[in-house]
């Protein structure tokens, strides 16, 4: 963010939206399929999240998508070893900083929740 390389940031963002879903996925006791919608695997398992945990399942969803969009729409990247030679969509604008700032606070808001996931799923073992 400091450098202003908004490609490399929604790039690293949506990784770690992936990582944070499969976490909170975990966080519940569902096993993660190697291909899967992971935001329509959580909205099925929802009945399994932890007691006392507030979730926004529109943002949850919203944020989700982000991830099986296509990838001339929100891919960016570059040939390193991170996006396995994916290349630079030149038909589509590149991202503005707002656009990464606001895919950042998603990320956050996912890793926030799944760290509460995982406190709620210990305790409720432990009771």
């Amino acid at each position: 963010m400091s450098r202003g390389d908004w490609p490399d940031v929604i790039r690293e963002c949506r990784e770690a939206i992936d990582f944070s879903l499969k976490g909170l996925l975990y966080a519940m006791g569902v096993d993660v399929p190697k291909f899967q919608d992971l935001g329509n695997l959580l909205v099925q398992n929802k009945s399994q999240i932890p007691a006392g945990l507030s979730v926004d399942w529109d943002k949850v969803i919203r944020i989700a998508s982000t991830l099986t969009e296509s990838p001339g729409e929100q891919m960016f990247g570059g040939n390193d070893f991170m996006t396995f030679g994916e290349s630079f969509d030149q038909s589509s604008a590149a991202p503005t900083g707002e656009e990464a700032a606001s895919l950042l606070e998603d990320v956050k808001y996912l890793n926030d929740l799944g760290k509460k996931a995982c406190e709620l799923s210990c305790l409720q073992k432990k009771a």
